[in-house]
């Protein structure tokens, strides 16, 4: 029974973290899928400046 209620006290703070921890970035992000064949795509994460950065 205590161990149970460890896992959850555990798995909650993990994911309370992870919630966080995303910080907003200074790039602007797009997915190019760039092969599709049988269900199963090949894509690539393309990431562009803002304007105005310095």
């Amino acid at each position: 029974m205590n161990m149970k209620y460890l896992l959850i006290v555990l798995l909650t703070i993990f994911f309370a973290g992870n919630l966080s921890a995303q910080k907003e970035s200074g790039f602007i992000q797009t997915e190019l899928i760039y092969g599709r064949k049988d269900g199963m795509a090949l894509t690539m994460i393309m990431l562009s400046p803002k304007c105005g950065l310095v």
